[in-house]
C-alpha cells in the first residue's frame, strides 16, 4: 500500500521590503485572492527618501467604508502611524500614484472569511524617490520634485539631485510637469541637466514645458539636476521621472563595466538590453564575469532569461565567436577574439533574480604611462588586417616630455606613427611619420602631456620609443599666495603650437583671485586651436569659470573668483603666427569652500575694504546648510553688509538681495538654505567684527544617526523647516553614540500646533514605539536632555493644522557615568573650547585597570586621568601631546575620571576592565555572594558545629547598582571577652568595596533577637576573626537586596519590582551626591503609580505611601517640588508623575514609603549631573501660596562669578513676602 501526504500550508504574504523597488501582490494574484486574511507589508527606502506606490491592478470587494475586503496604507511605520486612506474598488483605480512623506509605508491587506469572492486583489509597484530640495537616486525608475509641489515654491531656491543607475546602463529623464517663470535665457527659473555631475557635459536648460524635449537621454549612467527658483515668481515648479535605458548602448574605452537593470538588485521583467563595445582596431578583448544569476527556464537551456554575447571585427559582419549563458555561473575570465563585442540581455515576465556584472579589458598595443622615464614598442605585429595603438604620456605639471623613436619601420601606404602635444589628437600635432628611417626622431612637448597615434594596415611594422621628463615647459603647480603664469623663456609671449596648463593650489581655507591682463591670438571661431580655459578646480574636468577663444577681446583686467582652492589652466597657441601674448596673474582671496557636514566657524577682522566668499556645501544632497552669526557690527553708511543666497551663486537674486542682505549690529537670523549649499558673501571697507558658526541639518522625515569618526555631531529638523511641515507625519529618528559616550539632544526651538484637544507631539523614547520619555507640543524655546544609550524621537502631526516644528541638535554628553566592569571609550574632537569627563566606577573591592591605545591630539589640548574623583583623586596620567604607545595605568580605588579639555581636534581610545583590589582577595575561608531579591544564608565555618581556631574570612556581597544589602543575623554564639569585641572573636560588617569603607559594627556573644544591618551602598563586607582561645558555634544569617543606597548622578531609581506591584512596608531611602557647583536633574518615567488613601482628609495627601523628595542630602533639607504641582511638603502619590524638576544644590534625597492598605507599579527616575543654574522665574499661585529657592549649591559654599536674578510672580491683588531662613552667609561687600 502506499501512500502519499500533502501539506497544504497557507498562503505566505505580507514582509518587510527593503528593495529601492519591488512589487506587493495578494496571494495567488491574478487568481482570486483566499479568505481571512491579514497581510502587512512594512516597505523603508533609504533615509531622505520618499516612496512612491503605482497601483497597476486593484479589484476588492466593494462595500460600504470598505469594511469587507480592503487595503489599508499608512503613513509610516507602524499600525497607528497617519492613516493615508483605506481602499477597496470603491474609491481605488489602477494608475493611481501615492507619496509617502518619510521613507516609510505600512499597509495591511484585510479578507473576511463572509462572503466568498472572485476579485483577483491588487498588484502595486513602489519605487523609491529623493524628497525635498535635493536627493541622491539609484533606483531604475524612479521620480522627484521640486520642494512644495504642486504649490509655489515661497523661497529662492538651489536644488541638486543626483541620479546614478546600474554600470553600462543610460537614463531616460521626463519632465511630466514644468511650470517655472520663463525667460528668454532661462538664467531667473530652470531646471538644467548634466551629464554625470555638475562639472558633465551640459544636457539642457529649460524654464518653458513647450520647449523641453519628450525626454533626455543621459551619455553615461549617472544624470546630475539643478533647480534653481526665485520665490517673487510664480509658478508651482516641476515633476520628473526617469527610467534605465538598456538599449543600443556603445562603448569605446579600453576598459568598463556592465551591470544589468537594477544590480545588484533584481532585474526588471521583460527587459531587452543591447551593448555594443568597440576596441581600436585590431585589438581583443578579456572579459571578467564579475557576478551572473540568471533564471535557468524550465529546460535548462537559457530559454527564460539570458546573456548573450557575440565577437567579430570592425571590417566584418560574420561573428568569430557566441555564447549565451544564465542560470548561475562563478566567476571567470574569458578572451574573445576580434575587436568587437555585442551584448544582449532579455527576461521574461516569470521570475527574476539578482543579474549579472560584467568587467572588460582592451587587449593589444597602447596604454596610459605616467613614470618620470619609460620604454614602449610594438609587439607580435602580423601583416593581417587593421591596427590602431595609442599611448598617453603625463608627467608632473611644470616638466615636459623629450621623445625619442629609436626604431621605425613602415610605409606610408600601409600607416604612419604621429605624436600631438596633450592628451588626444585635438592638440598641436608635433609629427606625422609614414615612412622608415635609420636614425633616431626627437620630439620635445610644449607641457606636461604627449599622445602617441599608430595605425597600419596589411603590414607588419617596427616601431619602439623611450621617453624622459625634464624641468621647463610652459605651465606648472604653483602654490605661493600669489604668483604669475609665464611662458618657458618667463614672458607673457608664447610660440606657436604652445600647450600649456597650470594648477594654482592654496591651502584649504582659500579661494583664488584670477586676473587675466592681456589677451591676443590668431583667430579660431570654433575654439579648437587657439583658446584660454579657466576650472574651478584641479584639471579640465572641474566646472569652467571662463573660455577665451583666439580673436576675443575681453575687458582687461578681468578677474574671476573660483570656489575650490585650486584653478586649472589650459593654454593652447595656433601655428599661424609668431608669437601669442597671454599674461595672468593671481593671489589669494577672502573665503573659501567649507564642507557643512563638518561644524565649523567663519570669521572676519578686516582692517580695510574686503569682499570675502564663502561657499558652504553639504555633501549629502538631502541635506541643508544653517549659519548662525555670534560676532556682527557692520556699518551700513559705508556701504558694509552680509549677504546670505542659496546655493553657489554669489549674485543676488531679484528679491534675495534685499532680503537676506544686513547691516548695522543687529544679529541677522539663523539662515537654513533650501538645498545643499549656501552662499555667504560679506563686502566691508573698514575695521569689522564678523563670526558665524555653520552646520548642515537634515530636514527629512526621520532617519538613522550613528556617531562615527567621521559624523561625531549632528543637526536634524523637521520637514520644510522653517516653513510650516506637512500634516500627518509620523518621522522617527534614532540616534546612537560612540562607545562610552552618551548623548545630549538639544530641541534649539519647538513651536507645534495646538488645537482644541488634537496636540502634535514630539516623543523621546529608549526604544522604537517604547514607553515615553519625554512629550514636547506646544511652543517651548529649548529643551536638552542627556542619555545614556541609544534614543529615538518621533515626531507626529495631525490633519489639521501646522506650524514652523523644530530644530534639533545632538552631540557627545559633557559628563558620562560608566559604572561596567569593562568597556570601550571613544572620543573625536568635540565642542571647541569645552571640558568632557568620564567618570569610570566598577564593583566596589576592584580596581580600574585601564589602558590609553591612542590619543592622537592638537595643540592646546590635553588629557587628565585621575585616581578617584577629580577634586580628591591624584593625576595618575596627563598628555598633552599625540602619542603612539598604549599606556597602562591600575587605580587605588573602584573609580577612575577622565577629563579631556577641547581645544583643537583631539582623538581618543580607551579600554578598561576590572580587577581584583589586592586587599580584598578572598583566599581561603570565604567568597564573593551576589544578593537576590529573596534571602540567602550565609553560616560560620564548620555550623552548626564550633568554628575552628585562627580564622579570618571574608564574603563581599554584592548587589544591583542603585540597591543596598540588607543583613538579618538570625543566630549568634561568639567568643567575648572584655567590653568590646575587639579583643576576642567577632563578625564585623562593612559599608561599601572602597577603601574608605566605614564599619557598620563589631558584634560578639550571643544574640537571641534577630539583628538587621543596611548598607548604604550596594556591597556590603562580612569579615569574621577567630583567636586560638574558645570558640563556640558562630552565627547564622541572610542577605538580600535591599532598597534605597548611595548614588551618583546618571542613576536610576525606583520602587521595588517596578513596574510590577510594589511590596507592603517599604522604607527606602536613596542619597544622590553630584560634583561641587553642579544640581541634579530628576526626571520621572511615564508610568508612575502610588495608591492613594482610600478617605482623604485635609492632612491625609499622600500619607499612607509616597515617595518624598529632599532638596539637600538628608531630610532636614528643604522639600523639592516639582513644577506645577500642588505638593509642598515634596510627596508624591496617585497615577500623575511628577514633572521634570532640578535640586538647588548638589545633593538629592529620595524617600518611599508604603504601608499594608494598598499597593501599585510604583515609579522610576533618572537623576543626571546639569551644569549648576541659578535664578529663574517663580510663580506662586492659589494652589501653591508658597515656594522656596536656595543659593547654588546649598548649604555649601557657591561657586565664584555668579549672576543669579530670581522672579517670583503672584496672582492679581496679593503680595509677595520673601523670608530667609536657616544660615545666611554671603561675602560683605561695600
Amino acid at each position: 500500500m502506499q501512500v502519499c501526504l500533502v501539506l497544504l500550508l497557507p498562503p505566505v504574504c505580507g514582509g518587510r521590503l527593503t528593495q529601492l523597488s519591488a512589487s506587493i501582490e495578494t496571494p495567488n494574484y491574478p487568481e482570486p485572492h483566499p479568505q481571512d486574511m491579514d497581510c502587512v507589508w512594512r516597505i523603508t527606502a533609504p533615509e531622505g527618501h520618499q516612496i512612491r506606490l503605482k497601483v497597476v491592478d486593484f479589484q476588492l470587494e466593494s462595500s460600504d467604508n470598505c469594511s469587507i475586503d480592503y487595503l489599508e496604507i499608512r503613513n509610516g511605520n507602524f499600525s497607528d502611524s497617519p492613516l493615508m486612506g483605506k481602499f477597496c474598488s470603491n474609491n481605488m483605480q489602477a494608475g493611481t500614484a501615492m507619496y509617502s512623506s518619510s521613507n516609510s509605508l505600512y499597509l495591511n491587506f484585510v479578507s473576511t472569511s463572509y462572503f466568498f469572492g472572485f476579485e483577483r486583489g491588487f498588484k502595486i509597484n513602489y519605487d523609491s524617490g529623493a524628497t525635498g530640495c535635493g536627493g541622491l537616486l539609484s533606483t531604475a525608475t524612479g521620480g522627484f520634485r521640486s520642494p512644495h509641489y504642486p504649490h509655489q515654491n515661497p523661497h529662492s531656491s538651489e536644488c541638486f539631485w543626483t541620479i546614478t543607475v546600474s554600470a553600462g546602463n543610460r537614463l531616460n529623464l521626463y519632465f511630466d510637469h514644468l511650470d517655472l517663470e520663463s525667460d528668454s535665457d532661462c538664467s531667473v527659473q530652470f531646471v538644467e541637466v548634466r551629464d554625470s555631475d555638475r562639472t558633465g557635459q551640459l544636457l539642457g536648460r529649460f524654464c518653458d514645458k513647450s520647449a523641453t524635449p519628450e525626454f533626455i537621454t543621459s551619455v553615461t549612467n549617472s544624470l546630475w539636476v539643478k533647480y534653481r527658483s526665485q520665490s517673487s515668481y510664480s509658478g508651482t515648479g516641476f515633476s520628473a521621472r526617469y527610467d534605465i535605458n538598456c538599449s543600443s548602448v556603445n562603448f569605446e574605452s579600453h576598459v568598463g563595466v556592465i551591470e544589468s537593470p537594477n544590480y545588484p538588485e533584481s532585474y526588471p521583467y521583460k527587459a531587452n538590453c543591447s551593448w555594443r563595445i568597440q576596441a581600436p582596431i585590431g585589438n581583443t578583448f578579456k572579459l571578467h564575469i564579475v557576478a551572473l544569476k540568471l533564471e535557468t527556464g524550465l529546460d535548462d537551456r537559457c530559454g527564460a532569461d539570458n546573456l548573450t554575447f557575440m565577437t567579430f571585427y570592425a571590417d566584418y559582419d560574420i561573428p568569430n565567436d557566441s555564447k549565451t549563458l544564465c542560470g548561475y555561473w562563478p566567476p571567470q575570465y574569458i578572451e574573445t577574439i576580434g575587436d568587437v563585442i555585442n551584448l544582449q540581455f532579455v527576461s521574461d515576465d516569470l521570475k527574476e533574480n539578482e543579474g549579472f556584472r560584467l568587467e572588460w579589458q582592451v587587449i593589444g598595443c597602447g596604454g596610459g604611462l605616467s613614470a618620470l622615464n619609460g620604454h614602449f614598442q610594438l609587439q607580435n605585429a602580423t601583416n593581417e588586417g587593421a591596427y590602431q595603438c595609442e599611448w598617453t604620456i603625463t608627467v608632473p605639471l611644470g616638466r615636459k616630455i623629450n621623445l625619442e623613436i629609436t626604431k621605425l619601420d613602415l610605409e606610408c601606404k600601409t600607416g604612419s606613427v604621429e605624436v600631438y602635444a596633450g592628451r588626444n589628437r585635438d592638440g598641436p600635432r608635433l609629427l606625422h611619420q609614414c615612412h622608415s628611417t635609420s636614425s633616431s626622431l626627437m620630439i620635445s612637448s610644449p607641457s606636461n602631456t604627449m599622445f602617441v597615434y599608430l595605425h597600419y594596415q596589411d603590414y607588419s611594422p617596427k616601431f619602439e620609443a623611450s621617453y624622459k621628463s625634464v624641468d621647463g615647459g610652459c605651465g606648472g603647480r604653483l602654490t605661493a599666495h600669489s604668483g604669475v603664469l609665464l611662458s618657458e623663456e618667463h614672458t607673457k609671449k608664447y610660440p606657436p603650437d604652445s600647450e600649456c596648463e597650470w594648477l594654482l593650489e592654496l591651502e584649504k581655507s582659500y579661494i583664488i583671485a584670477f586676473s587675466l591682463q592681456a589677451f591676443q591670438m590668431e583667430t579660431d571661431q570654433y575654439c579648437n586651436t587657439s583658446y584660454v580655459k579657466i576650472y574651478d578646480g584641479s584639471s579640465s574636468n572641474a566646472p569652467l569659470i571662463k573660455s577665451f577663444c583666439g580673436g576675443d577681446k575681453p575687458n582687461i583686467p578681468a578677474t574671476f573668483k573660483s570656489k575650490s582652492n585650486m584653478i586649472f589652466v589650459h593654454l593652447q597657441t595656433g601655428g599661424k603666427k609668431s608669437s601669442y601674448i597671454f599674461d595672468a596673474s593671481y593671489t589669494t582671496s577672502c573665503g573659501a569652500t567649507l564642507n557643512a557636514d563638518k561644524v565649523g566657524s567663519i570669521f572676519s577682522h578686516a582692517f580695510g575694504p574686503q569682499e570675502c566668499l564663502w561657499y558652504i556645501v553639504s555633501k549629502i544632497p538631502t541635506r541643508k546648510v544653517s549659519m548662525t552669526v555670534v560676532d556682527f557690527e557692520l556699518s551700513c553708511e559705508k556701504g558694509e553688509y552680509l549677504y546670505f543666497t542659496d546655493g553657489l551663486d554669489p549674485t543676488p537674486t531679484i528679491n534675495g538681495a534685499s532680503q537676506n542682505k544686513y547691516c548695522g549690529n543687529s544679529f541677522p537670523p539663523t539662515f537654513y538654505s533650501q538645498g545643499s549649499a549656501m552662499t555667504v558673501k560679506l563686502v566691508t571697507k573698514g575695521q569689522v567684527e564678523f563670526e558665524a558658526d555653520y552646520s548642515s541639518a537634515d530636514d527629512a522625515c526621520g532617519g538613522k544617526y550613528k556617531a562615527t569618526d567621521s559624523n561625531f555631531h549632528g543637526q536634524f529638523i523637521s520637514p520644510w523647516y522653517p516653513d510650516n511641515y506637512p500634516n500627518n507625519l509620523e518621522c522617527v529618528w534614532e540616534l546612537e553614540p560612540l562607545a562610552g559616550n552618551g548623548i545630549e539632544l538639544s530641541f534649539l526651538a519647538i513651536e507645534l500646533e495646538v488645537r482644541n484637544s488634537s496636540f502634535e507631539k514630539i516623543f523621546i523614547e529608549r526604544c522604537v514605539n517604547g514607553k515615553n520619555i519625554a512629550r514636547l507640543y506646544g511652543l517651548k524655546t529649548a529643551f536638552t536632555k542627556t542619555f545614556t544609550d541609544k534614543v529615538w524621537i518621533k515626531f507626529r502631526t495631525n490633519k489639521e493644522g501646522t506650524s514652523t516644528g523644530f530644530t534639533a541638535t545632538w552631540g557627545p554628553s559633557f559628563v558620562n557615568y560608566l559604572t561596567q566592569n569593562q568597556g570601550k571609550l571613544d572620543f573625536l574632537n568635540g565642542k571647541k573650547d569645552t571640558d568632557y569627563k568620564w567618570i569610570i566606577t566598577v564593583d566596589e573591592a576592584f580596581k580600574v585597570n585601564l589602558t590609553v591605545f591612542f590619543l592622537c591630539t592638537g595643540s592646546s589640548n590635553y588629557v587628565k586621568i585621575y585616581d578617584g574623583a577629580e577634586r580628591e583623586g591624584g593625576i595618575l596620567f596627563k598628555q598633552e601631546q599625540s602619542m603612539s604607545d598604549k599606556k597602562m595605568l591600575i587605580s587605588s580605588t573602584n573609580q577612575i575620571t577622565i577629563k579631556v579639555r577641547v581645544r583643537s581636534s583631539v582623538k581618543l581610545t580607551i579600554i578598561w576592565n576590572s580587577i581584583i583590589s589586592e586587599d580584598h582577595k578572598v583566599e581561603g575561608c570565604g567568597s564573593i555572594l551576589k544578593a537576590q531579591n529573596f534571602p540567602q544564608n550565609l553560616t560560620s565555618p564548620g555550623y552548626p558545629d564550633n568554628y575552628p581556631d585562627n580564622t579570618d574570612c571574608w564574603w563581599i556581597i554584592k548587589a544591583p547598582l542603585s540597591s543596598t544589602v540588607v543583613v538579618n543575623i538570625t543566630t549568634m554564639a561568639i567568643e567575648r571577652q572584655g567590653p568590646d569585641c575587639a579583643s576576642s572573636d567577632y563578625v564585623e560588617f562593612l559599608d561599601g568595596g572602597s577603601r574608605k569603607r566605614r564599619s557598620l559594627g563589631q558584634y560578639c556573644g550571643s544574640k537571641r533577637d534577630s539583628l538587621q544591618i543596611r548598607s548604604l551602598h550596594h556591597t556590603l563586607e562580612v569579615h569574621f576573626k577567630s583567636d586560638k582561645t574558645r570558640n563556640f558555634t558562630g552565627f547564622v544569617l541572610s542577605y538580600e537586596i535591599g532598597c534605597g543606597g548611595m548614588l551618583n548622578p546618571a542613576s536610576k531609581i525606583s520602587s521595588p519590582n517596578y513596574p510590577e506591584q510594589y511590596p507592603p512596608y517599604q522604607n527606602c531611602t536613596w542619597q544622590v551626591s553630584a560634583l561641587p557647583g553642579r544640581t541634579i536633574l530628576l526626571d520621572f518615567e511615564e508610568n508612575f503609580s502610588i495608591a492613594e488613601p482610600k478617605v482623604f482628609t485635609p492632612n491625609s495627601s499622600c500619607s499612607g505611601d509616597y515617595i518624598q523628595l529632599f532638596n539637600g542630602e538628608d531630610s532636614y533639607a528643604p522639600p523639592l517640588v516639582a513644577p506645577n504641582s500642588s505638593s509642598t511638603d515634596g510627596k508624591y502619590c496617585g497615577t500623575v508623575s511628577p514633572r521634570s524638576t532640578e535640586t538647588g544644590s548638589s545633593f538629592l534625597m529620595a524617600e518611599f514609603i508604603s504601608d499594608k492598605s494598598g499597593s501599585g507599579s510604583g515609579f522610576s527616575f533618572n537623576v543626571s549631573e546639569v551644569e549648576v543654574g541659578c535664578g529663574g522665574h517663580l510663580d506662586l499661585t492659589y494652589e501653591r501660596p508658597s515656594g522656596y529657592f536656595t543659593s547654588p549649591n546649598y548649604p555649601r559654599n557657591y561657586s565664584h562669578n555668579l549672576d543669579c536674578i530670581w522672579v517670583i510672580k503672584a496672582p492679581p491683588t496679593k503680595e509677595v513676602q520673601v523670608d530667609f531662613k536657616g544660615s545666611f552667609s554671603v561675602e560683605y561687600s561695600e
